[in-house]
């Protein structure tokens, strides 16, 4: 179930399309494309396996790998405050995710009413590190703007490279040392 006017429906896995940029490697540009914005429920076995190969395929330990140890760990905590995305190529059948067509993934916590931490995201390797032009672009940021939309506020303590990342996407760097950064609709 979803929404026709791009609004976030809550209460099924599908939640929303969101822009990206495709490379046509034919006409050497980037075109508008969409991917899909998916809830993965940790309560759900299938879900969890699917995380575990998106965590695999993601290089082992990485982010994506954090991101499966902990779903897999809340997963019969109905009072846990974290929630579990992905941006996906699929189409349909969300009830049975292709980790092969799976961009990028993430993990929040709800911290109060309108404050949500960003935990881990990563998008996938092979997108970020590719030989040649990227395949598809706006990963990260399509992850970012659902997130936005349910959030008044954003929290994050960012890796290492990924600063720019995240003021270019309108957050602001609150502690320097610590790397922590803060977004609210505000701005």
């Amino acid at each position: 179930m979803y929404s026709m006017n791009n609004n976030i429906t809550f209460g099924a896995r599908f939640i929303q399309k969101i822009p990206i940029k495709t490379y046509s490697f034919e006409k050497k540009i980037y075109t508008p494309d969409t991917a899909n914005f998916v809830e993965f429920m940790p309560a759900d076995s299938k879900d969890i396996c699917v995380l575990g190969d998106i965590a695999q395929d993601f290089g082992g330990d990485s982010f994506a790998n954090n991101v499966y140890i902990h779903a897999k760990y809340f997963r019969n905590n109905e009072a846990s405050r974290a929630r579990f995305f992905g941006l996906t190529k699929q189409n349909s059948d969300y009830e049975n995710l292709n980790p092969n067509k799976v961009l990028g993934v993430c993990e929040i916590t709800k911290k109060s009413e309108h404050t949500n931490e960003i935990e881990y995201l990563q998008v996938h390797p092979r997108f970020v590190y590719p030989c040649g032009p990227r395949p598809i672009k706006r990963i990260g940021t399509a992850i970012l703007d659902c997130i936005k939309e349910f959030s008044n506020q954003i929290t994050l303590r960012a890796s290492y490279n990924s600063g720019k990342f995240y003021k270019k996407n309108d957050f602001t760097e609150i502690n320097p040392e610590k790397r922590l950064y803060f977004w609210t609709k505000e701005n």
